[in-house]
């Protein structure tokens, strides 16, 4: 699949899921392959500790962290298959394992924003079926109150970080550079705060479509991994070609500047 450069003279949410979700569908075997094994350690500890009960809560805080690096694993060969080049999977892994430091401290300043985030959200469900001591009334006006502040502060400041990983694993795999994902994610924090909504919602019924359908132990365990697996993959494809297409705007725009600047007549005197 290949998207000439002349095309791309515009950021769409719409055309990034399209091309997101085509990319999947056309590589599901590699793309899936490399997501499962990023994303197996939570679900390893499950089966080894059988504890079922924890298995939604673990996977779904680790889940957003881990899907980091797929996206850093995954960089090279996206924008291969945008360019209409041949996708050279290893290559992809290595340049990913090469940002392996960026990527950590992405990870772990993003995954805690995820996990206070979603702390949040679990704590109100839970409290809000259990007597507090606060009082009820009380409760619930903190929970209508707070909830949607810290949700809403929290995909702000995720969508700072859009397109933190692909900028690191191709522009600078050897340093921590947040600022450039902020400059690209300027003007376009709202898409992306879309994209981080639909993660959100198609992680958690990866999650607890197993405990709504009464599953067995293991059928559950498998289910969310393989689901949570295609799904931070599908995150991490988004995220690459969001950051594909906004530097081909960011091209663009320049290449008309200059080209504006070069047509201005000569200064006189």
């Amino acid at each position: 699949m290949s998207e000439p450069a002349d095309q791309v003279d515009e950021f769409e949410g719409a055309i990034v899921l399209e091309r997101s979700f085509s990319i999947l569908i056309r590589n599901i075997v590699p793309i899936g392959l490399v997501s499962l094994i990023v994303m197996s350690p939570p679900y390893i500890i499950l089966i080894v500790s059988n504890g079922i009960e924890f298995a939604a809560l673990l996977s779904f805080f680790i889940s957003p962290l881990l899907s980091y690096f797929v996206a850093a694993l995954l960089s090279v060969m996206i924008v291969q298959i945008l360019q209409g080049q041949p996708a050279r999977l290893f290559q992809s892994v290595g340049r990913g394992v090469q940002a392996i430091f960026p990527v950590t401290l992405v990870a772990l300043v993003a995954g805690s924003i995820w996990g206070v985030m979603t702390y949040g959200e679990f704590a109100w469900i839970v409290t809000s079926f259990s007597t507090s001591i606060w009082g009820s009334a009380r409760l619930d006006v903190l929970s209508i109150i707070s909830i949607p502040v810290v949700t809403i502060f929290g995909l702000y400041l995720l969508s700072l970080f859009w397109f933190a990983i692909p900028a690191a694993v191709l522009e600078s795999p050897f340093q921590f550079d947040l600022g450039r994902s902020v400059v690209l994610s300027k003007g376009y924090r709202k898409v992306a705060c879309i994209f981080l909504v639909l993660v959100i919602i198609l992680n958690a019924a990866a999650h607890f479509i197993p405990v709504i359908a009464s599953m067995g132990e293991y059928a559950s365990i498998a289910f969310s991994w393989v689901a949570a697996s295609l799904v931070m993959a599908f995150s991490a494809i988004m995220a690459n070609v969001s950051y594909y297409r906004r530097c081909r705007v960011e091209s663009s725009i320049k290449a008309s500047e200059q080209g504006a600047a070069r047509d201005l007549p000569a200064p006189r005197g």
